[in-house]
């Protein structure tokens, strides 16, 4: 049977986070990476979209594998912090 999944992405100043969730609301899994930005030798700081896209695809990918590694140990949950 399938079921719809949402993911959640939030870009923050600490960490890049993605979370899964059922449409019911129900947690599935998460993972978290440390957001990376570039300190100019002005003082300004500065993201490069390229890398937080490549971050989110592949904390997006740690997600799905983690849900379908839960399908198969069903009401385990597991939450990834790297």
């Amino acid at each position: 049977m399938s079921q719809i999944v949402f993911f959640g992405i939030d870009l923050g100043t600490t960490n890049t986070k993605v979370i899964a969730v059922k449409e019911s609301g129900e947690f599935i899994a998460s993972a978290r990476r440390a957001t990376d930005w570039i300190v100019l030798p002005n003082g300004r700081i500065e993201a490069d979209a390229d890398l937080l896209y490549k971050k989110v695809v592949d904390l997006t990918k740690k997600v799905e594998d983690l849900e379908n590694e839960l399908r198969n140990k069903k009401d385990t949950i597991v939450n990834i912090k790297k």
